[in-house]
């Protein structure tokens, strides 16, 4: 079986998707949000652009490394589930009131539960950066001098799309999610 048919059919255990709770949704994202997308989408198609003409696309997998993208993605729905769940508890104030009550006796009170949902939201936010930065470094091609490593993103496309690069670069690796990502580091 080909590896694409098999990434197919894992898609398909995925399951529909509820769309309405889902930034992927365009309809869901808010007039800034849309605004950041359409200026991220023409970069995005530039890189990719730039990438193909320096024959850099990757067209032969090998399953071992699809199963471990598969892996990233799998863990990331999750989490992105669980981000989500906790995102809609404040849906109303109602609801809201009734998950803190019936949580008190586990400690889990009002402050626990936002401080939750914010470090919930921030590990979501790094970790949806480095799943693109590993998606992006698993299609590009094995054997160049180019590293396959999160940690050489930059450097990795500052060499590999270096007219491109730059325009994504602000997108990608800027002072908040940097620091975010130190902030989880120190936390672990």
């Amino acid at each position: 079986m080909s590896s694409q048919r098999v990434l197919i059919e894992r898609c398909d255990l995925l399951g529909s998707i509820d769309w309405s709770h889902r930034v992927a949704n365009p309809e869901a994202l808010g007039r800034r949000e849309k605004k950041l997308w359409t200026s991220i989408e023409p970069v995005l198609h530039r890189v990719l652009d730039e990438l193909k003409r320096n024959d850099l696309i990757e067209t032969v997998f090998v399953q071992k490394e699809i199963d471990a993208l598969w892996s990233c993605l799998v863990k990331q729905n999750v989490f992105s589930r669980v981000s989500n769940v906790l995102l809609h508890l404040s849906d109303t104030k109602e609801k809201s009131a009734e998950f803190v009550k019936l949580n008190a006796r586990f400690r889990l009170d009002e402050p626990t539960i936002v401080a939750d949902y914010i470090l919930s939201a921030l590990s979501l936010s790094v970790l949806k950066t480095e799943l693109f930065k590993l998606v992006l470094l698993f299609n590009l091609k094995r054997g160049s001098q180019l590293s396959h490593s999160v940690s050489k993103f930059s450097s990795t496309m500052k060499s590999a799309a270096p007219k491109t690069w730059p325009k994504l670069k602000q997108f990608v690796d800027n002072p908040l999610r940097n620091a975010s990502s130190r902030y989880l580091r120190i936390g672990r």
